[in-house]
């Protein structure tokens, strides 16, 4: 029990309070300052989650791109969305688990992109192989 509430209690802090403890530092030390509004400053530690994620993703992938190329490995394949963050492909996934045989979508794909395939979706990459 107490393993996982270390867990959650990690992934709360990361999440949530990481950033706005961030913005308030930023803030206290006059890195970034905030507007004097109430309802704006409110919504800049709001805004911090998301930038939080946006920026964290960015910064994985630019590692994983040099890393990738400092080992000399191809790319592997990512399924192309229509819509932000591969939304569309989530509810395909989701469509497809109600109306077909388990694995069909997946064999779809592998025929298009390959045996290996990065889904990514929501911004988190999802390698099939």
């Amino acid at each position: 029990m107490a393993t996982r509430s270390r867990f959650v209690s990690r992934v709360l802090f990361n999440t949530l309070l990481r950033p706005a403890l961030l913005v308030y530092l930023a803030n206290r030390f006059h890195v970034v300052p905030l507007p004097e509004s109430y309802i704006l400053r409110v919504l800049f530690y709001v805004a911090s989650v998301p930038l939080q994620a946006v920026v964290l993703s960015a910064v994985s992938s630019h590692r994983k791109r040099a890393e990738r190329i400092r080992l000399g490995a191809q790319p592997i394949p990512k399924v192309k969305g229509k819509k932000f963050g591969n939304w569309d492909i989530l509810q395909e996934l989701i469509q497809s688990e109600k109306e077909e045989y388990p694995g069909d979508l997946f064999r779809r794909w592998a025929r298009e992109y390959g045996p290996t395939f990065d889904m990514n979706i929501l911004f988190s990459s999802q390698v099939i192989g």
